[in-house]
């Protein structure tokens, strides 16, 4: 009988194993003092939606990162795009003697102009506004509570915040907020095949503190996550992915996201 696809690839083995994978995801911030670990919590920006995609062949692998979120600072919603793993490449010099590199990109999807001015008619208007997104115009309406949950707690439409916003089109538009194939593509090897997508998943909160010398949060390899990942990977088989922890990747599991 003739094996499946999957296994037929299997078979032919990886020059890697899932031991180098966690491995490598539980030291690279040390390693690389200038990388960051996907980051749902991140203080400068509140968080709406998110995305895992995994790409591997017998020698290379690739998880990458899309975290679509506001802003304030920048003043505008934007997708962060985290590369890890060994097919990565043409990443930006850092550090004061380009010793380090960066595995960060930030994609603009809506500019501080629409999202300033989607807040102030959303402060003295219940009538829908319209926003331009990658070239794109979408509707956003008053009433958001489907996609923000607290938002009954707050008197809307005064009190509009852009986050508000940012999170509504995530969801509601989520394939235009999404990073595309070719931007989460810009710092891989170009012919690494893309294995799998999770937009659900469990997640903790993992970095590295070099003046302190230590790491704060939870290793990728201390719950099963990722661990279970690096399993997908090395046997290029999705359905090797049974996880049993609920998933936790959603925005209002990441309270401290934006709260500086």
């Amino acid at each position: 009988m003739l094996k499946s696809r999957v296994e037929r690839i299997a078979a032919m083995g990886t020059q890697y194993t899932a031991a180098d994978i966690v491995g490598f995801l539980d030291r690279c911030l040390k390693d690389n003092l200038c990388w960051s670990f996907v980051d749902l919590g991140h203080p400068y920006v509140y968080t709406a939606n998110s995305r895992l995609t995994l790409y591997a062949d017998d020698s290379r692998w690739a998880l990458v990162s899309d975290v679509s979120g506001y802003n304030p600072r920048a003043g505008r919603f934007s997708s962060t795009i985290t590369w890890l793993g060994n097919a990565l490449r043409d990443l930006k010099p850092a550090g004061d003697k380009d010793q380090y590199t960066y595995n960060v990109e930030f994609i603009t999807l809506i500019e501080g102009g629409p999202m300033h001015e989607a807040v102030q008619h959303f402060q003295g208007s219940t009538q829908p506004f319209d926003i331009t997104m990658r070239d794109q115009t979408f509707r956003v309406p008053a009433d958001l509570s489907r996609w923000v949950p607290n938002i009954e707690s707050r008197s809307w439409p005064k009190g509009a915040h852009a986050e508000d916003v940012g999170r509504y089109v995530a969801f509601e538009y989520a394939d235009v907020c999404r990073a595309t194939d070719a931007e989460k593509r810009m710092h891989l090897d170009p012919d690494v095949p893309m294995l799998m997508t999770l937009d659900q998943w469990h997640h903790r909160w993992w970095h590295y503190y070099p003046a302190g010398h230590d790491f704060i949060g939870e290793a990728p390899s201390s719950y099963e996550t990722y661990p279970l990942l690096a399993d997908v990977l090395v046997h290029r088989d999705p359905a090797r992915y049974r996880p049993t922890l609920e998933p936790n990747n959603h925005w209002t599991n990441w309270p401290a996201a934006g709260s500086l």
